[in-house]
């Protein structure tokens, strides 16, 4: 990681649907693997939110969170991990109750 310059990397994009980009990771697997390319290639952060597999939409389950966070781990990539589901989470309780699962998925 470079001390002195921070970059983030989205590495599932900004769009929402993947048929506006190709190359846009979908899987948990994929996702990881992009966000361990992005660190080699000098990214400080990986801002993370997940997909369906089967569809390609954004996903709140948090199995495909603990996956992704699972396999950076297991790599032992130096990065640090934002996992996010801003783009959902609208009301207070709502955010609250999301950033809890998120942590678990984080942590377990």
């Amino acid at each position: 990681m470079n001390p002195e310059v921070f970059i983030t990397c989205a590495v599932t994009g900004d769009d929402t649907k993947v048929t506006e980009n190709p190359h846009c990771a979908v899987t948990p697997e994929q996702i990881a693997a992009t966000a361990i390319a992005a660190a080699g290639a000098g990214a400080a952060i990986v801002h993370i939110h997940v997909r369906d597999p089967d569809t390609g939409d954004f996903s709140m389950e948090t199995r495909h969170y603990r996956e992704v966070v699972k396999r950076i781990r297991e790599s032992k990539t130096d990065v640090i991990v934002n996992l996010t589901s801003a783009w959902v989470a609208t009301s207070s309780w709502v955010k609250a109750g999301w950033q809890i699962r998120l942590r678990r998925a984080a942590t377990s």
